[in-house]
């Protein structure tokens, strides 16, 4: 199997709500997806976390996914004060799968962007 370096994303709108309940990233996954982390898949588990920091992808060759294969039992959210979720560094070569990122509708300049993939 080749590996490329393409970011796909699912997008799922979860309503104007805030989620109340919202807890802190793990640790151990920001430090899985930092260059100091371990193994194959970095996994979050279910539950919807509050990023109040943008997480930082700095390891190649991952997969992050979420604690289930429903996306929605595992929602990144973000805080009101940042404008970023995830960024993944460029020639980083990672897999995203079954999460959701939630931007809470409070800013229209939040966007998702994907940098070109190599095709090869």
């Amino acid at each position: 199997m080749r590996r490329h370096n393409r970011l796909w994303l699912a997008v799922f709108s979860l309503g104007a709500t805030m989620v109340l309940n919202a807890t802190s990233v793990p640790q151990a996954f920001l430090t899985c997806v930092s260059s100091v982390g371990t193994g194959a898949t970095c996994q979050l588990p279910q539950g919807t976390y509050s990023v109040t920091t943008p997480i930082q992808v700095t390891r190649t060759g991952i997969t992050i996914q979420g604690g289930s294969v429903t996306p929605t039992d595992t929602v990144l959210q973000r805080a009101a004060n940042i404008s970023s979720i995830l960024t993944v560094q460029q020639g980083i070569n990672v897999t995203i799968q079954f999460l959701t990122f939630d931007g809470n509708r409070f800013s229209s300049a939040l966007s998702l962007q994907c940098l070109p993939g190599n095709s090869s």
